[in-house]
């Protein structure tokens, strides 16, 4: 079994300090757990548990270990779920160039907030093309069509007014 699997018996047999309860909480049997305990023992040079015949105690060592633990399994966790959620939720830094009214594009910017809140909107209220594949501005609006910016910027699409492109340079 993997380390990080094994770190993981060794906090649940620690928290219900019964091996045949962690078997039955993780699906496994009480021997698989008795020596996964055992092999970890071994590995560290050290006795983690007081053994009886009806429940385990943690030697100082176990209670130092659990602790550590503990506190690597919350940092895996979150880094997961970090990830997880990052898989799931555009996220990062999006810049923006608009040339309208700020009143006309304030409705829809609020909306693109709230669907994605892990987006980091770089807003630039400007008065045309100019430059922005140097500002690497991924998307702009233009109150009327105007030329390509260049053969990399693919067709432009139109959400309702605004006139928008996403090209790979951007």
């Amino acid at each position: 079994m993997d380390t990080l699997g094994t770190l993981s018996i060794f906090v649940h047999a620690a928290e219900t300090r019964n091996f045949t309860r962690t078997a039955q909480r993780l699906g496994l049997s009480a021997s698989a757990i008795a020596k996964s305990i055992a092999r970890l023992e071994d590995r560290m040079g050290i006795r983690l548990f007081h053994r009886s015949t009806r429940n385990v105690m943690l030697t100082h060592e176990g209670e130092m270990l659990l602790e550590s633990c503990r506190r690597i399994i919350e940092e895996v966790e979150m880094i997961e779920e970090r990830f997880t959620r990052r898989g799931k939720a555009p996220s990062g830094r999006l810049r923006v160039i608009a040339q309208i009214p700020s009143a006309y594009i304030a409705p829809l910017l609020r909306k693109f907030i709230v669907a994605f809140p892990e987006i980091e909107l770089d807003m630039e209220w400007g008065t045309g093309a100019a430059g922005l594949i140097e500002k690497r501005i991924r998307c702009c609006n233009l109150s009327r069509p105007r030329h390509r910016l260049s053969t990399n910027v693919e067709a432009p699409w139109v959400l309702q007014d605004l006139h928008c492109g996403c090209g790979i340079l951007f």
